[in-house]
């Protein structure tokens, strides 16, 4: 689960219409809070697993 996923999944109300992510508008909320909370992620979309340095090891 990415960053922005994170964020935004707290409020799919304003983030979907009938059960379909607008992909535009979580965008706009992550902004929004990334801004707000000072948070320094390297990209919004990547999932916290590969951020954290798991695909790092030898397969």
């Amino acid at each position: 689960m990415s960053c922005q996923d994170n964020i935004t999944m707290a409020q799919l109300d304003r983030v979907s219409v009938i059960g379909w992510l607008l992909e535009g508008k979580e965008s706009q909320v992550y902004k929004k809070y990334a801004e707000q909370l000072s948070i320094k992620a390297p990209m919004a979309a990547i999932p916290w697993v590969i951020s954290a340095g798991v695909t790092s090891r030898r397969w």
